[in-house]
């Protein structure tokens, strides 16, 4: 899948299940963070809703329509937020795989 394809950060029932029950691997976490980087949709829909605002046209100034813009920017700013912190979390996650996969893999010593 390329950068200029839609992606959602939607978790599939695979996706889903391998977090659910344990069987996590290093792949799942990759793929979760790969979802997360091009997941843009949130920011799209944004841009659309500025793209046709409709100008408030009265006579106090239209104070209304900066407001709207403050909404939307701050419901994009939440859900960055969130990913985020999605993605520190399956930083740390990938790490402690990679930590256990590597434990594993050494030679034990006499």
């Amino acid at each position: 899948m390329n950068d200029t394809e839609t992606r959602t950060n939607e978790l599939t029932e695979d996706d889903y299940n391998s977090l659910h029950s344990g069987a996590v691997t290093i792949e799942t976490i990759l793929d979760r963070m790969e979802a997360i980087r091009v997941d843009c949709q949130h920011i799209y829909s944004a841009l659309e809703l500025l793209k046709d605002f409709t100008v408030n046209e009265s006579p106090n100034g239209g104070f209304g329509d900066a407001e709207r813009a403050k909404a939307i920017l701050a419901i994009v700013q939440c859900r960055e937020n969130t990913l985020q912190r999605e993605l520190t979390l399956y930083e740390k996650i990938y790490d402690d795989l990679v930590r256990v996969r590597y434990v594993a893999a050494e030679p034990e010593s006499d």
